[in-house]
């Protein structure tokens, strides 16, 4: 990760930067999201750049968007609600698995058995799991994922929407 401070008139320059990496934006409050990475018109946002040090991407840029989608509901073991889970929501494109994948995010039950993800990018195939553990990392392996696509519930999501979904604990 190499910060850059964005000017009052938007822009910002990224210098120094050496190998493959991933155009992102971090610390954005959380009504925001990332939208797109766009250079010279074309939607770069998932690609990889191979930076050598000395190239000049001037016209490169970040779009971010209040239409936050979400995924919310709950989870129930012999149909009855549970607590003590993780939810993974992936997509079904194991080319959208490689890190850092936006489409990728996990998180856990509150008090009363309802789970919450934000932010994801609008996507028409994804999966949704809900697992009693995960090891650290787990929820971002291909390999884990694969495993477990079978067994997910499959939904789409549109840009900003809030999508409901009741999940069956999968006991490891």
């Amino acid at each position: 990760a190499r910060p850059a401070r964005v000017e009052s008139d938007g822009t910002f320059r990224l210098t120094g930067l050496m190998g493959p990496r991933v155009l992102r934006v971090n610390g954005l409050p959380q009504e925001w999201m990332l939208k797109a990475v766009m250079l010279n018109g074309t939607d770069v946002t998932d690609a990889t750049f191979d930076f050598k040090g000395n190239e000049d991407l001037s016209g490169a840029q970040i779009l971010v968007t209040d239409r936050v989608s979400e995924v919310n509901g709950k989870v129930t073991l012999n149909n009855q609600p549970t607590r003590d889970f993780t939810v993974v929501i992936f997509p079904d494109d194991p080319a959208k698995w490689e890190y850092p994948s936006r489409y990728i995010r996990s998180g856990r039950g509150d008090e009363q058995g309802q789970f919450r993800i934000r932010p994801l990018p609008a996507e028409q195939r994804y999966l949704a799991i809900a697992v009693d553990y995960l090891e650290d990392g787990e929820a971002t392996d291909p390999q884990f994922l694969e495993q477990m696509a079978d067994r997910a519930t499959r939904f789409g999501l549109i840009e900003g929407e809030s999508k409901a979904l009741d999940l069956k604990l999968i006991q490891r």
